[in-house]
């Protein structure tokens, strides 16, 4: 799956395409999350967070600072959990 996030990553880099992007730099996270990858899923998280901001996209940074929130919480890193489970756009 990974494989075509990153094609699809490409082509949304080319065109610009940064509501897409974000979308998939989550999706990219939620796999590396579902194999215990915790540091490249927080790293795809973090960037998909830094372009929703960027594009004002609220409702999608909320999932991004919860996935994040959900990778701390495994990390057993409860002031980190608390401070993106807390998040208020």
């Amino acid at each position: 799956a990974i494989l075509y996030y990153n094609k699809a990553i490409e082509l949304s880099l080319k065109t610009n395409d940064l509501f897409r992007l974000a979308k998939l730099y989550n999706m990219v996270g939620n796999t590396n999350m579902n194999i215990n990858n915790y540091a490249q899923a927080l790293a795809n998280y973090l960037k998909a967070a830094q372009i929703n901001e960027n594009i004002k996209n609220d409702a999608n940074l909320c999932d991004n600072y919860s996935n994040i929130a959900d990778i701390y919480f495994s990390l057993d890193a409860k002031d980190k959990f608390l401070q993106y489970l807390n998040f208020k756009p």
